[in-house]
């Protein structure tokens, strides 16, 4: 089974597969973005997260291999998948409780990490 290092919350996906799993937890019913985060910082990772709350073999198969064909097919279109797992997650929206355990982008990410500027007004 793959492994993950895991460095304040964030963890390096060291394999395709283990980012699957990662897009995977955010389709078991009754998870939301708080509680992933905190399985996986408890767990150590996105494999054991995911087996603690789907302990079916099959059933977490079908989980991942759903989200591996979905990351194939934003690939194709050019659309970006991030992960709260992993290192290039946003560090602005990582601080948040309730982060997002993914993202869906297009265009450039790095444009998410500070500095940055925003106006805010009407008219």
């Amino acid at each position: 089974m793959p492994t993950s290092c895991t460095t304040r919350g964030t963890t390096t996906l060291t394999t395709p597969d283990e980012r699957a799993t990662a897009l995977a937890l955010t389709a078991v019913p009754g998870l939301g973005p708080v509680r992933i985060g905190r399985l996986v910082a408890e767990l150590g990772g996105v494999d054991a997260a995911l087996h603690s709350v789907v302990p079916d073999d099959r059933e977490r198969a079908s989980l991942v291999a759903r989200a591996s064909a979905m990351l194939e097919a934003c690939a194709q279109r050019g659309i970006g998948v991030v992960t709260l797992a992993e290192s290039r997650y946003p560090s602005p929206l990582r601080d948040l409780e309730d982060a997002p355990a993914a993202l869906y982008t297009l265009g450039e990410l790095a444009l998410t990490q500070p500095p940055a500027v925003a106006l805010v007004g009407s008219r």
